[in-house]
Parts: structure tokens; C-alpha cells; sequence
């Protein structure tokens, strides 16, 4: 048996229960505020024919609140922990985590 996990980020409003509409996108340095350019990190898409393209920041959603790239559904890309911000379409705090950690402990 295995579980699904769907690599395609899905964002909401949070106060209005919609699709975050033309929201930005923000990734950084951990524990850094990556809306300030010297903050980013390399943001990358990869396309469904696995195509790994560079991007600039902030990274537009679609109307439906999702990465798309070229009129397609994308996988978001970064190298190693991260923060990442997101505003609405107003430049709006919606979502903000100051450290995900991308490393898997064993136990």
C-alpha cells in the first residue's frame, strides 16, 4: 500500500476560505525574512516532464491558488531548509514559516 502524497501546493485564504488568488510567493535563508532580495534563495520549478526551471521571485499563483508555470501545474523547488512567506494579491502577510527543516531524522 502507499500513501499519495500530492506534490501540487494548493493555497487558501485563510479569513475567506478561496483560492489565494495571484498570491506571492517568497523563499528564503532560514530564519531570515525572504521577501528581502539578499534573503532569497534560488527558487526553481519542475515541470511535469521533470524540466527543472530557475525562477524569479515572488513566484505568481494562479487564480486557483496554485504554482503554475507556462499555463502548467509546477513542483516547487529549493535547496536545503528555508523560510518562505506568502502574500495575497493586496502584498498581504497570509502565510509565513520562518524555518522548514527538509531533512528527515531515523529513529
Amino acid at each position: 500500500m502507499s500513501i499519495i502524497n500530492w506534490p501540487i501546493i494548493y493555497l487558501n485564504d485563510p479569513l475567506k476560505g478561496r483560492p489565494l488568488f495571484s498570491g506571492q510567493i517568497f523563499v528564503g535563508e532560514p530564519d531570515l525574512d525572504p521577501v528581502i532580495n539578499i534573503n532569497q534563495k534560488q527558487l526553481n520549478v519542475i515541470e511535469e516532464n521533470g524540466t527543472v526551471v530557475p525562477v524569479s521571485q515572488p513566484f505568481i499563483l494562479s487564480a486557483g491558488g496554485n504554482p503554475v508555470y507556462n499555463g502548467n501545474p509546477v513542483r516547487l523547488d529549493v535547496d536545503g531548509n528555508y523560510s518562505i512567506k506568502v502574500l495575497n494579491n493586496l502584498g498581504v502577510q497570509t502565510y509565513y514559516v520562518e524555518n522548514v527543516n527538509t531533512t528527515t531524522s531515523s529513529s
